[in-house]
């Protein structure tokens, strides 16, 4: 695409390419190939190819949004205000959580820019595969609470906050945790965590993030649309560090409920 200007001593547009100016040199078709076709004229050729070669994230793995309580004053708590005798950190299924007869159990909710582990700050009431919430109805006796996903309540996952003020950032959440609108997460099968959180950790998945999503409100869809090109298990022990240094750092925090001992001592 070139820019039209006018030849004055003729009268007559003509068209000249101008130096160094990216936007003059990409076709409009280029920006269909990016999910959204968001008139990114910056993106390189090899990434806009990417696009094309590769799988899309949720070809391989299930990026899910979760519960959306409608009331999150009345069903939410941070953990230290409860009794730690009525919360149960490690539920592995509804049918477990049931079962143990506790009424608290954690939830992740997002929360602020961390990276590989972290902000394991909330509890939510889901006594009795969430009763309170199932029957939690306006004047009219329409469910308030949206409850997406149960199947995936419990099981690891990875996750991200639906809004940044600043650049995406991916947690490891172990099993034991329900999950919230704006708590989105990630669930996988086999051996990909590392792969997967370290591409979506990484440079190169912030940049694709910007791309899809302008505004740092990263949607389902978004995350999903993020292309994958090699989905082959690699050798990952950089992602293991990462996760478990964060891990540590996290629980050196006394508001932490993995705290043992502040880690001068």
């Amino acid at each position: 695409h070139q820019i039209r200007t006018v030849d004055a001593s003729k009268g007559t547009p003509e068209s000249v390419p101008v130096p160094g100016n990216r936007f003059n040199q990409i076709s409009q078709d280029e920006f269909n190939k990016i999910p959204g076709s968001p008139i990114s004229y910056w993106v390189s050729e090899n990434l806009i190819h990417d696009f094309v070669i590769g799988k899309r994230m949720d070809e391989i793995v299930n990026p899910k949004q979760g519960l959306a309580t409608a009331d999150n004053n009345r069903f939410l708590r941070q953990w230290w205000e409860i009794d730690i005798n009525r919360i149960k950190f490690d539920a592995t299924s509804i049918l477990d959580s049931v079962k143990s007869g506790k009424k608290w159990f954690p939830y992740n909710k997002g929360g602020s820019f961390r990276r590989w582990y972290g902000n394991y700050d909330y509890v939510v009431n889901w006594e009795n595969d969430g009763y309170e919430i199932r029957h939690f109805v306006d004047d009219k006796g329409k469910q308030r609470s949206v409850i997406r996903n149960p199947k995936f309540y419990f099981k690891e996952a990875i996750t991200w906050g639906k809004v940044s003020s600043s650049t995406s950032s991916f947690r490891w959440k172990e099993a034991g945790n329900l999950f919230a609108d704006a708590g989105m997460s990630i669930f996988y099968e086999d051996d990909l965590r590392n792969n997967i959180i370290g591409l979506l950790n990484s440079k190169v998945a912030s940049e694709i993030l910007k791309i899809l999503s302008p505004t740092m409100n990263y949607e389902v869809g978004h995350i999903s649309s993020v292309p994958i090109l090699k989905v082959e298990k690699q050798d990952t022990l950089r992602v293991d560090n990462c996760i478990n240094l964060t891990k540590e750092d996290w629980n050196s925090l006394e508001t932490a409920w993995g705290f043992a001992k502040h880690p001068l001592i």
